[in-house]
């Protein structure tokens, strides 16, 4: 299986205003990706913003049409600004369905500066203790790939769910990349044999892409700053393409 992974230079999320921008780079990373035979894109948490149920939906509906011509899966992250609440979609040619999930596990508290919501890792034993033994899949023609929204992937219980349905890989949306702690997660994933990886929002160019391989030696850190191609954006977005 083929993976591109993204960084996009932006502190994301933002406000509908960006989306017309965000939505032709994202776009333009779709082509790039079918480019480089991915079998799936990933782009990150609240790539773009709606701020009710209609809006969030027509909102993600440009980028799932945009998959459906290339014939290439896609995930990524729409947050409503009406809650604020985070949500994953994606698409796949093989399952032929646009699928919506909502963030299960994230604690939130306010940045004064920017009036945006910072996740970090939850009370996991607490609220949407049922949900939590669900598991978001995604089948591509290169197998099945397991979804993950921002903090879900310090939630144990998820993370468990998800090693018994045994992923080729889990990709993590998400917001910010900037002090988001992943490594300790995804190196029980790699224990298990599943890869996994991150896509996020960034601030600078050449910033690290996050994978972990089994098997790939360094405890399966395949991570790099190194890319495969670009979009100039605004946005920009760089694309790593892993193997796995």
């Amino acid at each position: 299986m083929k993976v591109a992974i993204t960084t996009v230079g932006s502190k994301g999320p933002e406000d509908e205003s960006k989306n017309e921008g965000r939505l032709k780079a994202g776009k333009l990373a779709m082509a790039k990706a079918k480019s480089l035979g991915a079998d799936i894109l990933v782009l990150p948490g609240g790539f773009v913003v709606g701020n009710n149920f209609k809006s969030r939906q027509q909102i993600a509906d440009v980028l799932i049409d945009e998959a459906r011509s290339l014939e290439r899966a896609v995930v990524f992250g729409v947050d409503d600004q009406s809650w604020p609440q985070a949500y994953g979609y994606a698409w796949s040619p093989v399952d032929k369905m646009t699928y919506s999930w909502e963030q299960r596990s994230s604690t939130r508290h306010w940045n004064k500066r920017s009036g945006q919501p910072i996740t970090l890792t939850d009370n996991q034993w607490e609220a949407k203790r049922q949900s939590y033994d669900d598991v978001r899949l995604l089948t591509t023609e290169g197998g099945l790939v397991g979804v993950l929204l921002c903090g879900e992937l310090f939630n144990e219980r998820i993370r468990n769910a998800l090693i018994k349905r045994r992923p080729k890989i889990v990709v993590d949306l998400i917001h910010r990349g900037h002090g988001f702690r992943s490594t300790d997660a995804m190196k029980k994933f790699c224990h298990y044999g599943i890869a996994s990886a991150c896509s996020a929002h960034v601030q600078k160019e050449g910033a690290m892409k996050r994978c972990y391989i089994p098997g790939n030696g360094n405890d399966g850190n395949a991570s790099t700053i190194k890319l495969d191609d670009r979009i100039e954006g605004p946005p920009r977005i760089e694309l790593k393409l892993f193997e796995v």
